[in-house]
């Protein structure tokens, strides 16, 4: 749902379809840490924008892990997505308003 993408029965998302998704800007460095991730066999996480399909960015916060799943010893990588559009804008509200009384202490 917070990709714009219908849900599937055990929530999965085709990484095509989720990298669709990821904003341009954000996409290689977004890759650069998965595939670190998986070379180290640490943990991924990452703040993202995102692109739904109606145009609207939003910011994602993503963690994640990789695994060996089924009897083959498939790797997968499993992880979670919150949106964190509401707290980026307050904390770039925090720091605007932060410089406005820096400048104002400065001009005094």
């Amino acid at each position: 749902a917070l990709l714009g993408l219908p849900a599937t029965a055990d929530g999965s998302v085709a990484s095509a379809l989720f990298f669709e998704r990821v904003h341009p800007e954000d996409r290689a460095e977004m890759e650069r840490r998965i595939a670190a991730a998986d070379a180290s066999g640490g943990d991924y996480e990452q703040e993202f924008r995102i692109v739904r399909p109606d145009g609207v960015e939003r910011w994602l916060a993503g963690r994640g892990r990789w695994v060996v799943a089924g009897p083959a010893g498939a790797r997968q990588l499993i992880g979670l997505n919150w949106d964190v559009t509401d707290r980026r804008a307050r904390q770039r509200e925090l720091a605007e308003l932060t410089s406005e009384l820096e400048r104002r202490v400065e001009r005094r």
